[in-house]
């Protein structure tokens, strides 16, 4: 071959090697050819490579005198061999990526038959080429062939530890990538376009010599260079969203499901293909997210919240919340225990649940609600609030104004869940549903609203009727009434009805009652009965008020004129919390006796003969050893 031949050649040579990004296989050199390359790179400060191979002046450089005539000789047989496989490259347009002297860093993204045949046949040549205790090593660690041995079993073969162990593997395998023909970009290029199948399938050989896919992924992964369980959370393990999707799946419908159900829904929703739907499944029955009985799924370890869902939407009734903990823990659909004690955001704040009465709840696919009567809910809302001043109240109040057939609970779930939407604001917790046509920022309870409720009904009202009118229980009235008393906005007018005290007091003169209280609380005797007060004042005046009324008002009164008052008793001094009965059973225990104890007691509280004579009912009782509650209110 003439000079300007062979410059030509070499220059055609250099084109294709920067276009396909060509290098040289060292695997496929001698060692003295790798020692002369190497010294050729290290004499000119670059990487040993293909391209410096065929663009250095070999004359210029045999004159160095570091460089001996063997090593020249050596390269200048080496650079015609390497333009021969080039030429016949360029030639012949059906050798694709051949196993010899070139290893290719670009090209055509073969295909992943190709592919397979490429792995198998380079880490079949790369292992032959290993000394037998390495080619052991690797072969054990990765099952290949042969059962795979874990770190434990080859550190007590080889009198080494599990970590030595797998240093060893990691550096053996580490040389793997530079023996390959395909660089790691263009193999990886190829195993990118081929996770949308299943590997598995898709390369069938590779998969039968591992004793596990996950070793499989792993040595594709290290070749390919990729960080691990890069493709086995491709091929293996869902996406976060999917995940969620599951679960969103297991709380609005309701089980036990079939194989073919659960597989549509990974497919459809969760862009799941039919291979790693099935694995999927399997991965969550090994990891006891689901149990198979009677071969039907059923969902275990789920969020709290999802759990509850899971279960209300199993059954068309309202449950009590405490039965509703006692089921999910006992079939363990939660993943971790709920606490019976109290009741918590998954109840209270589950989007899936909606509070269906006092103390129950039911899956919101029982409400039977469509979009035109979430809005007409909505927009009746949104008018009654309008013509507030303050333009927020409590929903039970806004409920009873409308008069609604819509049950309660459907109103609260359309508002809290739709509310915004039409411009209403709802912020409901522990009794205090309110309501505004702004975000709502102080709570509207249901003590105010029966407050305004009283104020609107001048008669009064039982407390019956309150419970009706505003879907509370007769338990939960009684614990309001009672602390409005005391807050001094109602006042129980008789004994069964409550007034507003804007209402309850409008015909009494109340600095008159005032001055007779004050004049009472003076005697001798420091705590007064009301039934004692109620005596004197409408004796004296002639008025035909009841005690409840008197006790009314003085709890009304009381902190703006200094008076003390617990329950029925008043003092103008500072006392201890202590009703009449507990009182009347102290003094029993000092004297013994019931005359003794009356005794002592109408010498520090003033009494009625009427209260004197139910009180002493009390005592002998208690004196008698019968176990009456000393502790209850008069």
């Amino acid at each position: 071959m003439s000079a300007d031949r062979e410059s030509a050649a070499h220059q055609q040579a250099l084109v294709m090697i920067r276009e396909l990004k060509l290098d040289v296989n060292w695997r496929a050199l001698s060692k003295p050819e790798q020692k002369a390359l190497t010294k050729l790179g290290k004499e000119r400060m670059a990487a040993p490579s293909l391209e410096l191979l065929m663009s250095e002046d070999l004359t210029e450089y045999a004159q160095l005198k570091s460089v001996g005539r063997a090593n020249t000789g050596r390269l200048r047989k080496l650079r015609q061999r390497m333009t021969k496989h080039l030429s016949e490259l360029s030639q012949n347009a059906d050798v694709d990526y051949p196993l010899g002297v070139l290893r290719w860093g670009r090209g055509p993204v073969p295909s992943i038959e190709k592919l397979e045949s490429y792995v198998i046949e380079d880490f079949e040549v790369f292992l032959s080429e290993l000394p037998p205790p390495d080619c052991d090593l690797l072969t054990q660690r990765f099952g290949y062939h042969t059962p795979r041995r874990t770190l434990d079993d080859l550190g007590k073969e080889r009198r080494l530890t599990r970590e030595r162990i797998r240093q060893k593997a990691r550096d053996i395998i580490a040389l793997l990538p530079r023996v390959m023909r395909l660089s790691s970009p263009l193999l990886w290029r190829s195993l990118r376009r081929g996770l949308h199948h299943d590997l598995v399938t898709a390369m069938p050989n590779l998969a039968a010599a591992f004793a596990d896919q996950r070793e499989m992924y792993e040595l594709l992964e290290i070749i390919g260079g990729q960080r691990t369980r890069t493709i086995y959370k491709a091929q293996v393990l869902p996406s976060k969203v999917a995940l969620n999707m599951l679960d969103d799946y297991f709380a609005d419908n309701a089980g036990p499901y079939d194989r073919s159900t659960l597989l549509e829904e990974l497919e459809s929703q969760g862009e799941f293909r039919r291979t790693q739907a099935e694995r999927y499944l399997q991965h969550l029955l090994d990891h006891k997210h689901l149990r198979l009985r009677d071969g039907y799924y059923e969902p275990i370890g789920l969020p709290r919240r999802h759990a509850v869902a899971h279960l209300l939407v199993g059954v068309d009734y309202p449950m009590p919340f405490r039965d509703i903990i006692r089921s999910v823990n006992a079939r363990q659909l939660a993943s971790t225990p709920i606490p019976e004690g109290r009741m918590g955001h998954s109840i209270s704040g589950n989007p899936w649940v909606y509070w269906a009465q006092t103390g129950s709840y039911a899956h919101r696919r029982h409400l039977g609600v469509d979009h035109e009567a979430i809005e007409e809910i909505c927009q009746s809302v949104a008018a009654v609030l309008e013509k507030i001043e303050s333009k927020t109240a409590n929903l039970r109040s806004v409920h009873n104004d409308l008069g609604s057939r819509i049950p309660y609970e459907v109103m609260r779930w359309a508002i809290g869940e739709h509310g915004e939407t039409y411009g209403v604001h709802f912020r409901g917790h522990s009794r205090a549903d309110s309501v505004g046509l702004t975000p709502v920022s102080k709570s509207v309870t249901i003590r105010d609203a029966i407050a305004e409720l009283l104020e609107r009904n001048p008669g009064g009202m039982t407390a019956q009727q309150l419970a009706k009118r505003l879907k509370a229980t007769p338990a939960a009235m009684s614990l309001c009434l009672d602390d409005l008393q005391k807050d001094g906005r109602v006042a129980r007018v008789n004994v069964k009805t409550y007034m507003h005290t804007s209402h309850a007091f409008l015909e009494a003169d109340v600095d008159d009652i005032a001055m007779w209280v004050d004049e009472i609380l003076s005697d001798e005797i420091p705590i007064v009965e009301a039934d004692y007060i109620r005596e004197v004042v409408n004796e004296s005046e002639g008025f035909a008020f009841s005690k409840e009324f008197y006790v009314a008002f003085v709890r009304w009164q009381g902190t703006r004129r200094g008076w003390h008052f617990y329950y029925t008793l008043v003092s103008k001094q500072p006392f201890d919390s202590k009703s009449l009965r507990a009182m009347a059973r102290e003094a029993a225990k000092e004297r013994g006796c019931v005359d003794g104890a009356m005794e002592l007691l109408r010498e520090r509280v003033q009494l009625t003969d009427r209260m004197a004579r139910r009180v002493r009912g009390w005592i002998g009782p208690y004196i008698a050893g019968l176990g009456v509650d000393a502790d209850a209110d008069a």
